[in-house]
């Protein structure tokens, strides 16, 4: 309590004190004046994963606990001998600190360690201010023995917040940002109650001050269950216990000199109101109900009512290819600003750790770098570098560019990462050995994807993959079908924990979405919002059952490990295995236990013919079962994909990919 507070409450204490003195009466008081002040013991009830607009990566937030300080006035009067009535204004702070335990994946800074699981703590610290009226009924069957029931009703100043997410073990950071927090955020939150209701439950003792009994100190401890939500889209409760002290004054009646019989009351019936006709008239919407129907699509394409939607983390192994090329622009010698170059300084901070969180193209972009950091680590290794250009347009079947491309790349090897010049062989070409050639009259994507530098090394370690063990969120069904009556073009909107996650248009009468691909930023349910033009929007709501690591271990569930592997650099219009999709055949086939079950999933880009393509995407799934020597794996052909951009180079090579999934019971 500060020194302000004890001075204004000494100062109040001798004024009510003052004016008990000047009362000579002694006959019972019907009214009592006063001031009450005492420390919050805070509890809040919770039932959210993130504030509205916050990321946050927390299960959910169950509890908190904290504390604050309560004080204000008080004015009671008799109802009975037995009972009056109370009533209680004041401030009051709710503050409090939900935490929640999680394990997830972290890395040891010391090391580069791999951690699949660490714990860590998500906090987040509340500062609750309100000022309320509590109106209650007090119940006085002894003595100065009281027992208060009633409601208050309090107005919300606001709610300031800070937040983090923070690893419990020192020396371990996240993987993603390779730090020991993250999702730290502060500020003041919107979207607040404004009023708020509470259920008051408490007692207090009365012990007179002086003979007159003009002056009480009443100890009093009061629980407030809190009936609202703090914030209007969340389910977030504050219940408090507060332990205080009020002091009251209670004014002596005057005897009256002369006792006057009251005359009878006199009974007013008022007039009867006579019904006034309303003027408003219930206007009938003429505006249309925009509807739809909502299905899950099975992997056979059955389409089954849906009831919920099933989010499942499993631990993941999966391998990122490294593409061995470097594209270059048309006519030009210089590194494409999209592959990422670093300084000589700044080499020594260059982690392969932190590719763990890069997309697989991402990844790619960084592999001068991820080569240059074997090369290091392999001292013995040799890497010969081969300049290629498309033999075509400006270029010309000239041999001096790629030789200008060649001895491009050799020198970001040789001045940031100090390769020895003596590791590196060139050679100059014009086509590539294995180009692209395109059936098309427009060339423009095969010259793109032969003006490259090759890269080749006598250690498979320099090319090999990049490796990341890491949490997976698996979504059934994978695809949700919402099917509209309406020839109209729709449009359908997705959103959970509060953020737009999708938007897509209608094909026909349905749309099509994917949850899988929005897994990590699903929460309890996913809000859908159905709209076209002229139409009222239809709303419906999705629950989205969230089966975490946790969980699974806790209620001792079943459990599996789920690895990805990607084959590339498939040759153009070929589906048979180079030496490099070999070797990484060589990695799955030791993965591979007789309980796995494994599914290949073959795509390619959108160049050609659709219905070729298909069938060749179906044919490099069969070649790589074939060399897995694999007669049960679930085939498919899943034709052109976009997954990779098909306006680049390394996009269409990485669409010309085979997925082989891994499932392992634990």
């Amino acid at each position: 309590m500060s020194s302000t507070f004890r001075t204004l409450v000494i100062a109040v204490i001798t004024i009510l004190l003052s004016l008990g003195t000047l009362c000579a009466q002694t006959l019972p008081s019907t009214e009592r004046y006063g001031i009450f002040g005492g420390y919050n013991i805070n509890f809040h009830s919770a039932d959210f994963r993130a504030l509205p607009g916050v990321p946050n990566c927390c299960p959910k937030f169950e509890s908190g606990s904290g504390g604050g300080i309560a004080f204000g006035a008080l004015y009671e009067t008799a109802l009975t001998r037995k009972f009056w009535l109370t009533f209680q204004a004041g401030f009051a702070t709710l503050d409090a600190a939900l935490n929640r335990k999680e394990y997830v994946p972290a890395l040891r800074v010391a090391d580069d360690y791999y951690f699949p699981e660490a714990e860590i703590n998500h906090r987040i610290v509340t500062q609750v201010s309100t000022m309320g009226l509590a109106p209650m009924i007090t119940a006085n069957p002894v003595g100065g023995l009281r027992f208060h029931a009633g409601m208050e009703i309090a107005f919300l100043g606001g709610i300031r917040y800070d937040q983090v997410e923070e690893m419990m073990v020192e020396g371990l950071v996240f993987k993603e940002n390779l730090k020991r927090t993250r999702n730290e955020y502060s500020g003041e939150l919107g979207n607040v109650s404004s009023v708020q209701a509470s259920m008051v439950l408490g007692t207090s003792l009365e012990f007179p001050l002086n003979r007159s009994r003009s002056m009480f100190i009443a100890p009093q401890a009061m629980f407030r269950i809190g009936l609202t939500n703090l914030v209007e889209s969340l389910s977030w409760k504050s219940n408090s216990f507060e332990f205080g002290i009020a002091i009251k004054f209670a004014p002596q009646a005057t005897p009256p000199t002369t006792i006057e019989r009251p005359s009878s009351p006199q009974v007013i019936i008022p007039p009867p109101v006579a019904d006034v006709p309303s003027k408003e008239t219930v206007k009938i919407p003429t505006t249309p109900m925009f509807d739809y129907q909502t299905y899950g699509v099975s992997e056979k394409g059955e389409q089954f009512t849906l009831n919920e939607i099933r989010v499942e983390e499993f631990i993941s192994t999966q391998l990122k290819p490294l593409l061995p090329y470097v594209f270059f622009d048309e006519g030009s010698s210089e590194i494409p600003e999209r592959y990422v170059q670093i300084t000589p300084q700044s080499k020594a901070d260059f982690m392969r750790s932190s590719m763990i969180n890069l997309s697989t193209l991402n990844v790619y972009y960084q592999s001068l770098n991820i080569i240059s950091k074997r090369m290091t680590e392999n001292p013995n290794s040799i890497l010969k570098i081969t300049g290629c250009n498309a033999g075509a347009a400006d270029e010309n079947s000239s041999k001096s560019i790629s030789s200008n491309r060649t001895d491009a790349v050799r020198k970001y090897l040789v001045t940031v990462w100090n390769i020895a010049t003596n590791r590196i062989k060139t050679e100059s070409r014009g086509l590539p050995a294995n180009a692209s050639r395109s059936v098309e009259a427009d060339a423009t994507a095969s010259d793109a994807e032969n003006r490259r530098v090759e890269f080749t090394s006598d250690t498979p370690a320099i090319l090999a993959p990049v490796v990341s063990r890491d949490t997976l969120r698996n979504a059934f069904p994978r695809t949700l079908r919402f099917a509209s009556a309406s020839d109209k073009q729709w449009t359908a909107t997705f959103s959970s924990q509060g953020n737009v996650i999708a938007s897509l248009t209608s094909k026909g009468k349905t749309v099509e979405w994917h949850p899988g691909d929005y897994a990590a930023s699903l929460g309890e349910s996913v809000e859908v919002s159905g709209n076209a033009e002229g139409w009222v929007p239809a709303q419906s709501t999705i629950p989205v059952e969230l089966l975490t690591l946790r969980r699974k271990r806790e209620e001792q569930m079943a459990d599996k490990t789920i690895d990805k592997y990607s084959l590339i650099v498939f040759d153009f219009d070929r589906s048979d295995l180079s030496p490099q999709n070999k070797s990484i055949a060589s990695i799955i086939k030791n993965a591979l236990t007789p309980q796995s079950k494994v599914s290949i999933a073959g795509t390619t880009d959108q160049l050609g013919d659709a219905t070729y393509n298909r069938k060749l995407s179906l044919d490099r799934a069969r070649a790589t079962a074939n060399a897995l020597n694999l007669q049960n794996a679930e085939l498919t052909g899943d034709g052109e994909s976009d997954i990779f951009p098909n306006t680049l180079p390394e996009g269409r090579f990485y669409n010309r990919t085979v997925v082989v999934t891994v499932e392992t019971p634990k």
